[in-house]
């Protein structure tokens, strides 16, 4: 039984149970889902918020690019007393990936390429899509969650395999168009325009203990 401490919304990754029908059924004709929405297998999921979180600087990089994680919920997202980050819905649905810019102080825009035999500026290497995700949060505490959680439903979870991230930036909103072939090979196809609430682990702000949830939870599944 494994303990992951929930990074910035609980939900920050947490499921595995892919549908074998959907391993049977591969649909990439999945067009664009419109802006704040990515579709997969036929269905379109609505992004509602995001959050981006600073890794140390050059630690993780073979050309001392800074790392990156984004990750984008279909849900608000709510703080406890303790500064834990959940998702607002109990029902809901987050795609995290990482990035590698050469711009320490936030993303740099331009298109990131998937690449996992180095890591450098404008690649990415890591990347999972939680689906239909449902957590009784009067029952669960947001600072840890069991796998083993009867009151957590894991809907699917599913590694990117390939893909390719678009960035702009225009004062604080982001447009971030991006598309993926999964571990399954399906596609996941989608943007994001709008704000990202930031977290930095070098910095004196807001706590990057999100972190932990999104790094524990891909070292379990990955």
């Amino acid at each position: 039984m494994k303990k992951l401490k929930f990074l910035a919304l609980v939900c920050f990754l947490a499921v595995f149970t892919a549908c074998s029908s959907d391993d049977d059924n591969n649909n990439d004709n999945d067009g664009p889902a419109g802006m704040n929405s990515f579709t997969y297998n036929g269905k379109t999921y609505q992004l509602s918020s995001g959050i981006i979180e600073k890794e140390d600087e050059g630690d993780y990089s073979d050309d001392g690019s800074t790392e990156f994680y984004l990750s984008l919920t279909t849900s608000e997202l709510s703080e406890d007393e303790d500064g834990e980050l959940y998702t607002s819905d109990d029902e809901f649905s987050i795609i995290s990936f990482n990035l590698f810019s050469k711009e320490t102080g936030d993303i740099e825009p331009g298109v990131y390429h998937f690449n996992d035999d180095y890591n450098i500026e404008f690649t990415f290497d890591d990347g999972i899509a939680l689906l239909d995700v449902e957590v009784d949060w009067d029952e669960v505490d947001p600072g840890i969650i069991d796998l083993d959680d009867p009151n957590v439903s894991w809907g699917a979870i599913l590694g990117i395999d390939s893909g390719e991230i678009e960035v702009h930036e225009s004062g604080s909103t982001y447009d971030i168009d991006f598309e993926f072939t999964m571990i399954n090979n399906k596609k996941i196809k989608g943007n994001y325009t709008g704000s990202l609430e930031f977290y930095d682990d070098n910095n004196t702000g807001k706590p990057a203990k999100t972190n932990s949830l999104l790094k524990n939870f891909q070292k379990v599944f990955n």
